[in-house]
């Protein structure tokens, strides 16, 4: 597997940006083959870039296709625009043929989002997202849901980086990964500093000097620990002196202040410009405090500074704002927070407050390990397995053209984007305006030239490609479940499809007796759930709220979670009932039924007169499902009728605990322990979720289970069954193809 990485970031100044670059490199190096990294501009000092020249499987590659890697110095640098960037990767992925590309930075995303030949390879990690919403204008809020809808993946850094921009860019959902920020290995560091009588207290700061940053107000914390009676020392670490657009001048003061500093022997400051990393590390081992401040309107950022978890992997105490970020890795309890609205007097206090105490920082304490590079690459080697890149087996040299026909393709982004990501295939998509009705042109070219139809449902689309399937063309299908009583299902020749999959085992028996079919030619095979997406941390108070994912039609039944509802705020009212979804009339098929309509009348009227009806919240449908799901710690499958409930896989697979009513085909999918046939003993389980080991054990136990749907899993068998298919086609054949 070859990838291709660009990023907006020079590898000649210092800064958080750069070592991000340096530690993506590594950690995408140590997950595939072959990594080669296009530089922004050519390098004139190698302090940075020597970490990832030593990989043997990195290569650097210059901005300018005849120009220089490096250059003598800062002067005679190259460097390319957007567009011409994107060009350029144009050209190198014409001659290398990348499986991956890549990309860091919004505008750079949006060049290659606009290439459909790089577009559906591109990864991109946008960071410069505009906080909070209010900052965006209609043109910025387009053009990233363009890059969003165009690309295969979006990248981001937190938990609450991905939610932020599925809110904000909605097509995003379901389709971003998280890349935490990095560190190297723990084993090789230790701290030096030891705190000693008589010894100046060593402080470091590391990173861009920016003015919200607070790297100037910085530059006196010596000076006002020293009328606190206590001698110190602050490391100043860097070279990049980042512009302000309020303040334009701030760069220059900024450079001035800190040379002076730097001359002033009565100052107590160092500046040691530009050092490597392992260099910088070797310093910051040396002393005591670590400085990460920003100014208050930092609070808000969705990112964690790497500075931070450098600082105490090293063993050193972090000083950092209290915002929710920093408060989700260290705890509401630590001890370093600067205050809100601070200036460098109270700072100097927290180090005079921390030093009187002799606190230490107990890296054991935190979560380090998941934030290494070797971590990372784990990471990223599991990515790329579920999305089928890597120990592909070869299906001749020709690509197996395959065609998904559908009407409704909403349980079929996984299986389709498995095989759009495997180079074994050439997809092509047939989509039917309803359920009943195709684009002839459409539906005659796909059944002319592709190998493999691949019909979602057993609908029209099925009855209408095996009428027109091809000799030696493999028709397989997926049967969901409302098209047991389609009037349709008479109209289907069985004999011409290759492999019908079900996603329940009842269905399955169903149809293999009504049609005689060989049941050799079928399977069961669930709905696919996107498990690296689910899995996320769930928030604050989840164990009291209740989740519903859709509601129509009535036979979903929402009366039924409200039963329930009503039921448990009788012991405990901080329970909250979440209805998501799109309500009944906006499906005219359903509101224009009058038995449908008369049955969600009176249902919305007992919720206006029930005594739970301050507790039921009613949410638009949006397709964020995996950032809803954080609120959520119990979700509820009321349904009559089973197929495959997604919505139950899904809460499962993000560690919410189901509670699945009885009905036919319900425990061959879930499990009895998870099917209730009495109200009561659904209570029962929802308030011994209350207790903490309770809920943890049972999520964990539900994302283990939820394992068996992932996409990863579901789309590796259904490429078997193509495959398989391929070489042992059907012999039944039309007489008139």
């Amino acid at each position: 597997m070859k990838i291709l990485v660009y990023a907006d970031i020079s590898l000649n100044i210092l800064d958080g940006s750069s070592i991000w670059l340096l530690s993506a490199v590594s950690a995408l190096s140590g997950a595939t083959d072959r990594v080669d990294l296009l530089l922004k501009e050519s390098l004139y000092t190698s302090k940075l870039s020597h970490q990832v020249r030593s990989l043997e499987n990195v290569t650097l590659l210059p901005p300018l296709a005849e120009g220089p890697l490096t250059v003598d110095s800062a002067a005679y640098v190259a460097r390319l625009n957007p567009p011409e960037t994107a060009r350029r990767i144009a050209q190198i992925d014409e001659r290398e043929h990348y499986d991956l590309i890549f990309l860091r930075g919004l505008r750079i995303s949006t060049e290659v989002a606009s290439r459909s030949e790089l577009s559906s390879r591109t990864w991109a990690y946008v960071t410069d997202l505009p906080y909070p919403p209010s900052e965006y204008n209609v043109k910025l809020r387009d053009g990233l849901g363009r890059v969003a809808e165009s690309v295969a993946v979006m990248v981001s850094q937190t938990e609450e980086a991905r939610s932020y921009l599925e809110a904000v860019a909605p097509v995003a959902a379901g389709k971003t990964v998280l890349m935490p920020p990095m560190i190297p290995a723990l084993g090789n560091l230790e701290a030096d500093a030891q705190r000693r009588e008589g010894v100046p207290v060593r402080i470091c700061y590391a990173g861009k000097f920016a003015r919200e940053w607070m790297t100037l107000e910085l530059l006196n914390l010596p000076r006002v620990l020293a009328r606190l009676g206590i001698a110190s020392e602050l490391w100043m670490i860097g070279d990049k002196f980042q512009g302000s657009k309020s303040d334009p001048e701030w760069p220059d003061r900024m450079r001035s202040a800190l040379i002076a500093a730097n001359e002033d022997d009565d100052s107590g400051v160092r500046y040691l410009g530009a050092l490597s990393r392992d260099e910088t590390i070797e310093i910051v081992k040396q002393c005591e405090y670590g400085v990460s401040w920003r100014s208050d309107g930092m609070d808000s950022s969705l990112e964690l500074s790497t500075k931070v978890l450098e600082y105490l992997s090293a063993g050193v105490f972090p000083l950092v704002n209290n915002s929710r970020s920093n408060r989700e890795l260290l705890g509401d309890s630590f001890a370093g927070y600067i205050p809100a609205a601070a200036n460098v007097d109270d700072v100097a206090l927290l180090v005079a407050k921390l030093n009187s105490t002799d606190a230490g920082v107990d890296v054991s304490e935190f979560p380090l390990d998941e934030f290494t590079v070797s971590a990372a690459a784990s990471r990223l080697r599991d990515q790329f397995r579920a999305r089928g890149f890597g120990g592909r087996d070869q299906v001749g040299n020709k690509k197996v053209s395959i065609t998904f026909a559908t009407h409704d393709p909403k349980f079929l982004r996984e299986i389709e984007s498995g095989f759009e990501s495997d180079d074994r295939f050439l997809v092509r998509a047939d989509r039917w305006s309803s359920l009943h009705t195709n684009d002839p042109v459409s539906s005659n070219s796909a059944a002319r030239d592709s190998d493999v139809i691949f019909c979602e449902w057993a609908g029209p689309n099925l009855a209408w490609y095996a009428r027109h399937k091809r000799p030696g063309q493999v028709l397989v299908c997926r049967f969901h479940g409302f098209e047991i009583n389609g009037p349709w299902l008479r109209d289907i020749d069985f004999r011409q499809v290759d492999h019908l999959s079900f996603v329940s085992q009842h269905h399955r028996a169903a149809v293999v007796a009504r049609f005689q079919l060989d049941l050799s030619r079928t399977s069961v095979i669930s709905n696919a759930i996107d498990a690296h997406d689910l899995e996320r941390p769930k928030l604050p108070g989840s164990e009291f709220n209740i989740g519903m994912l859709g509601f129509v039609p009535f036979l979903k039944r929402p009366d039924r979670a409200l039963d329930l509802l009503e039921e448990l705020i009788r012991d405990d009212d901080r329970y909250t009932l979440f209805i998501k979804g799109r309500p009944p009339w906006e499906y005219p098929h359903v509101w224009n039924d009058p038995l449908e309509r008369q049955l969600y009348l009176e249902f919305f009227a007992r919720v206006r007169d029930s005594a739970a009806s301050d507790n039921l919240v009613f949410e638009a449908f949006s397709p964020n499902v995996g950032s809803w799901l954080r609120k959520i710690g119990i979700v509820v499958s009321p349904s009559e009728r089973e197929t495959f409930h997604l919505a139950a896989a899904e809460g499962m697979s993000s560690g919410s605990i189901p509670i699945v009513w009885d009905r036919v085909g319900a425990r061959d999918i879930f499990g009895s322990d998870l099917v209730y046939n009495n109200l009561q003993a659904m209570k029962n389980a929802v308030l011994r979720a209350r207790e903490y080991d309770v809920r943890v054990s049972r999520g964990l136990e539900m994302q283990k289970r939820a394992m068996a749907w992932s996409s990863e899993r579901v789309v590796k068998t259904w490429k078997e069954i193509v495959i398989d298919s391929l070489s042992t086609p059907n012999s039944a054949t039309n007489s008139s193809s």
